[in-house]
């Protein structure tokens, strides 16, 4: 199953962009997959621009620049990096066609600044949706009477665990949505929570994929689940946030949410030493 299917137009990452474009000239159009492990594929129907023309799919040669992209749907902004060659057809008497894997898939509504490498981060953002019961929220309070109901919510200061190499926050917000012109007719209010690794130096993708999967393997160890963490995102230098698919292990059957009363140890037990495990 993918969790994104789309197509667009890319482009190698260090190429420029003439002014009052949205591509170079070099650019090929191309179906972008994301596949639920993470791993992308892009197909295009065309070839980049090499050395090679048409016979680029026949190569061997190690790719070492990124691929961003336009992506036709919602004008999303993608950039894909750590790429390998992942099949092609060159053809003396139809199309010939480039095909790439890439481990790491980065979204964004803005433009990735240009680069022959793939850029580095210092911000992680995690959301712990599934671990509300274990991190035992639980602050939104519901009063209702006859005629009347009242919702009231109390706000949770952030916690910070300062560190060698950073700074870990859990983040606490509610997600509001309503709906209604003239006057509201559906309103929800959900709490959320994030964990946020803030890094003194940047770090490149892989080395971030190693710290978010050291901090997915200590929650399910102190949850007593395999349940897993959602799709990270990542800090843009213009301080937007890009989604991040990279390439993972998941679970092959869907594993429920770690609840009130099957888990090993709960956050208010652990929020102290939180930091030091």
């Amino acid at each position: 199953m993918s969790v994104l299917e789309q197509r667009g137009v890319f482009w190698w990452h260090d190429e420029a962009i003439a002014e009052g474009l949205l591509a170079p000239d070099a650019h090929a159009v191309g179906l972008l997959r994301v596949e639920d492990n993470g791993r992308a594929v892009l197909e295009l129907d065309g070839y980049l621009s090499n050395p090679h023309g048409p016979m680029a799919a026949m190569t061997r040669e190690p790719v070492t620049r990124c691929i961003q992209g336009l992506l036709k749907g919602g004008g999303d902004r993608v950039l894909l990096c750590d790429l390998n060659r992942n099949g092609g057809q060159f053809s003396t008497n139809g199309i010939s066609f480039e095909r790439f894997s890439a481990a790491h898939c980065l979204i964004s509504r803005s433009a990735f600044v240009r680069g022959a490498s793939a850029p580095l981060f210092d911000t992680l953002t995690i959301p712990l949706r599934g671990f509300e019961d274990w991190l035992r929220l639980g602050v939104i309070k519901v009063e209702d009477i006859p005629g009347t109901i009242t919702v009231s919510y109390r706000t949770r200061d952030d916690i910070s665990y300062p560190g060698h190499d950073g700074i870990l926050s859990l983040i606490f917000d509610i997600e509001v949505d309503a709906a209604g012109m003239l006057g509201t007719h559906v309103y929800s209010l959900k709490q959320t929570t994030y964990a946020k690794l803030s890094l003194k130096l940047a770090n490149t993708l892989s080395d971030l994929a190693l710290q978010f999967v050291m901090f997915e393997d200590l929650l399910k160890l102190l949850a007593g689940s395999d349940y897993e963490m959602d799709w990270p995102s990542l800090d843009l230098p213009d301080g937007s946030r890009c989604r991040w698919y990279f390439q993972r292990m998941r679970n092959k059957e869907a594993v429920e949410a770690p609840s009130h009363y099957n888990t090993i140890t709960i956050f208010p037990e652990l929020r102290d030493m939180f930091g030091a495990i």
